[in-house]
């Protein structure tokens, strides 16, 4: 008999403030461990670690934020096994007429209920970092 992991609505969930643009600190604290670590790669401005649910809030404002006229999120696949999760989000965004979209890879571990770590990865992160800096 198939057993859905516990954890994929809390991965579904995570994904949807996501695509709402709702991650706020205190949302973040009921999915995010307090001692989470976010990495995303790259040179750009947003590149580095980013620390609790503070930084996960942090990190996804500050992306909505070098986007100028709005960002999407808009869910594609995603799969979780035991602790673990993968998800692929398109992204979307304008910024000083230029248009930017790409595919967002998400990998998560999860543990204790809680996203524990987060690695983000663009497709491609060379544009990505260009588009933000």
């Amino acid at each position: 008999m198939y057993m859905p992991s516990p954890y994929r609505m809390l991965v579904r969930r995570f994904v949807e403030e996501l695509e709402r643009g709702s991650l706020s600190e205190s949302l973040a604290a009921r999915m995010v461990a307090d001692d989470a670590v976010a990495h995303f790669p790259g040179s750009g401005p947003l590149a580095g670690e980013y620390r609790g649910p503070a930084g996960f809030a942090r990190l996804f404002h500050l992306q909505r934020q070098a986007a100028q006229d709005g960002f999407t999120f808009e869910m594609q696949s995603y799969d979780v096994h035991a602790t673990a999760a993968a998800a692929v989000v398109r992204i979307g965004t304008r910024r000083d007429l230029r248009t930017y979209s790409d595919d967002l890879r998400l990998v998560l571990s999860l543990e204790r209920g809680k996203i524990k770590e987060l690695w983000l990865d663009p497709v491609d992160a060379a544009g990505f970092d260009a588009f933000f800096s």
